[in-house]
């Protein structure tokens, strides 16, 4: 009851057995979770112009949410095709930001604020910010540029952003600043328990 979604990563796509797949995701559906596809999988779709093929297969499995990572030089058009297509297979779409997008830590990009707002124009879909494994805690110590966060969801709203990061002390300090709804993706499922208690 505390999971909204999972992710299905890269490696499992390509590495179990369609039956094997759709067993998992069954099993999701049945406790009504949404099953997300891991971002890389969909870059190299999107890189070999077959985005239509590639998401009539992800509708064959059962998937509920395609996940976009953000391409910086990618222009409005560019974002809105995106778009359209994903809408048109009815699968929810998320734009995904993160080191490789970039070229540094998120949270500090000046440019993240203004492309945030014009992806908000072509959807109303949860943003992924995530937060580089190897920043591990120093992301929040005193340097942190939390007027820039604090812009960013008084802006747009917290209930819009889910902040990824697997590393579980910093899962705990999100919730302790930005309070006990905010979003948290790669989340261990056996840690579920643990963060649920710290919110």
């Amino acid at each position: 009851s505390y999971v909204d979604s999972v992710k299905i990563p890269q490696s499992c796509f390509l590495l179990y057995s369609h039956k094997e797949l759709e067993r998992r995701i069954r099993f999701y559906h049945e406790h009504n979770i949404s099953v997300a596809i891991d971002s890389n999988i969909t870059h190299y779709a999107l890189v070999n112009n077959t985005l239509n093929e590639y998401l009539r297969e992800l509708l064959s499995f059962g998937f509920n949410i395609l996940e976009v990572e953000v391409n910086m030089n990618n222009d409005f058009e560019d974002n809105q095709k995106i778009f359209d297509i994903s809408n048109s297979f009815d699968l929810e779409l998320q734009w995904k930001f993160n080191k490789k997008n970039s070229g540094n830590n998120i949270l500090y990009n000046e440019n993240l604020l203004e492309k945030i707002g014009e992806l908000r124009k072509i959807s109303k879909s949860k943003i992924i910010l995530e937060i580089d494994q190897k920043f591990d805690l120093n992301i929040f110590n005193k340097n942190t540029n939390w007027r820039f966060i604090s812009s960013l969801i008084s802006t747009y709203s917290q209930s819009n952003f889910i902040f990824e990061t697997d590393i579980e002390s910093l899962q705990i300090n999100l919730i302790s600043k930005f309070g006990e709804r905010v979003n948290l993706g790669l989340i261990d499922p056996f840690q579920v328990g643990l963060i649920e208690w710290s919110r």
